[in-house]
């Protein structure tokens, strides 16, 4: 039989014997820049088996954790107080509260979106902050035109994690692994539909005891 050439023998140099990659070095040729005995050097090999290994316990480990979540979410199933301010009035914010009031939640309403209450992000981002630092409600939606300002505002508030987020999994993130209490969005880049996703990624979060809250604690 003749021998394989071109890609027929880099495929032969591939062998999977009992989980080990073997890579086989072509004979009499050397990679390295010319020293003596290289090309008698002993094949490369990998344990295939010890990294699939790893790679399912990671795997258990993320889907056991999965699991304690979905069942604190479905705990908690009590309606929640939600501070909602924005500087800016229209379709985003309007959007945010029809669905938190559509899924039975309570929500008191700042900025632009209250009668005469000052509008501007600064004082949009603060007082929604403080509404949430002193337990007044239970969490904290703002908007403004990137959403930059209202978390800055936020932030400044002592106690508050003010998130600002573009997509569900970063939202959902950033309430269950960072004690998160205020989501922050932007009303340039954030559709109705995405809010809704985000909201119902904290929601579901939001009984959830973290595993790492001593590491959030020492946030303030």
């Amino acid at each position: 039989m003749p021998e394989p050439v071109g890609l027929e023998a880099d495929r032969s140099r591939l062998r999977f014997p009992c989980g080990i990659l073997r890579l086989d070095r072509p004979s009499g040729k050397d990679e390295g820049v010319g020293r003596e005995g290289a090309p008698g050097a002993a094949p490369r090999q990998i344990d295939l088996q010890g990294q699939t290994g790893q790679d399912d316990r990671r795997c258990q480990a993320h889907i056991a954790h999965e699991a304690v979540a979905s069942c604190h979410a479905v705990a908690k199933t009590s309606p929640m107080q939600i501070a909602l301010g924005s500087d800016i009035a229209g379709e985003l914010p309007e959007a945010i509260d029809r669905w938190l009031r559509q899924h039975g939640h309570a929500v008191r309403r700042f900025g632009a979106l209250a009668p005469d209450a000052d509008d501007a992000w600064p004082s949009v981002g603060r007082c929604v902050g403080e509404a949430v630092a002193q337990s007044e409600v239970d969490f904290g939606v703002l908007c403004c035109w990137t959403g930059t300002g209202v978390s800055i505002a936020a932030n400044k508030v002592p106690g508050i994690r003010a998130a600002l987020c573009g997509d569900a999994a970063t939202a959902g993130g950033a309430r269950e692994w960072n004690d998160a209490n205020v989501l922050c969005l932007s009303i340039r880049a954030t559709s109705a539909a995405v809010a809704g996703e985000m909201l119902e990624g904290l929601v579901r979060r939001q009984g959830y005891a973290r595993p790492n809250l001593p590491r959030n604690d020492r946030r303030g």
